[in-house]
């Protein structure tokens, strides 16, 4: 049976009362202290493709986010919340074409190209980060981001950087790179965007103060 929406009549609805299946608990996670960090980021740096990450986490059996905890200082940094809203402001002043990442249980969405209209709103409380252009459309509750990093990953065209964002319970909510081709090395637009990040969070601190 395929997926997608169908109607029961009203005597099948009154028979069949709405069943809902909690989805089942994540694993628990080992601690950082229990895992080889040194042989993981010693693999982390032979790598020669960014689609060998998912074999690296598996073969040393770490999390995703635990990875850039045991990497950082040396193939991650930590960023604050509000990073997202300053990548893609940046990148809509200067036109560089990004690549967008969000994933659900059913499938990837990928955007890939410039982005333009950037529209932060706060909604009854809720915090929105809104790209709102005629190709592309991204809603993110901003006030949902618990952590953020920028991310690295050597590959034979050279290191391919990533911004990543994750909720309070651990799960990636969107994933940020700079538009680019197979064979092709990252655009230095991209690297300056993510390598002012930093700056631009502490400047964003002191206006608010």
């Amino acid at each position: 049976m395929s997926i997608g929406a169908y109607c029961v009549p009203p005597s099948q609805a009154e028979r069949r009362p709405a069943v809902f299946t909690p989805a089942p608990p994540k694993p628990s996670i080992p601690s950082d202290d229990s895992r080889d960090a040194a042989a993981l980021l010693a693999a982390w740096a032979q790598m020669k493709d960014t689609h060998e990450f998912f074999g690296l986490l598996r073969d040393h059996e770490v999390e995703r986010q635990q990875s850039f905890r045991l990497a950082n200082g040396q193939f991650t940094r930590a960023l604050g919340q509000q990073t997202l809203r300053d990548l893609l402001m940046e990148a809509s002043f200067d036109g560089t074409p990004i690549m967008c990442f969000v994933s659900s249980p059913a499938c990837i969405q990928i955007h890939t190209g410039p982005v333009k209209r950037i529209e932060p709103m706060d909604i009854r409380g809720v915090q929105w980060l809104n790209v709102i252009d005629p190709n592309f459309n991204l809603h993110l509750r901003e006030d949902s981001i618990a952590n953020v990093w920028a991310v690295e990953k050597p590959t034979a065209d050279g290191v391919v950087t990533s911004v990543e964002a994750f909720d309070d319970q651990g799960d990636l909510m969107a994933m940020f790179f700079g538009a680019r081709k197979p064979g092709q090395p990252e655009k230095e637009a991209w690297k300056k965007i993510v390598a002012d990040l930093a700056s631009l969070e502490k400047a964003g601190e002191h206006a608010a103060a």
